[in-house]
């Protein structure tokens, strides 16, 4: 089942126009609040804001990292309260 909430999710961001490279599994399938985790430190904060309006996610959600070598922008964190 969370593989499908996964794949709604995708297919949301991907309308939305946003590049979603691939989906995987969560290593903590209990998290009760969806959260998306910033890997562009400061640079990344305000579209890491605009991603978080358009899934209907409070900014308290955002986790930040500078890692500037990680491939992606963002990861996203499917919770519990994901619709």
């Amino acid at each position: 089942a969370r593989g499908g909430l996964a794949l709604q999710c995708a297919t949301f961001l991907r309308n939305k126009k946003y590049v979603v490279p691939w989906i995987g599994d969560a290593t903590n399938k209990d998290n009760s609040h969806t959260i998306i985790v910033n890997w562009r430190g400061t640079k990344g904060i305000a579209e890491a804001r605009v991603l978080a309006k358009t899934m209907g996610i409070t900014t308290q959600r955002i986790v930040n990292y500078d890692y500037p070598k990680k491939k992606v922008d963002f990861t996203v964190v499917l919770g519990k309260n994901w619709k």
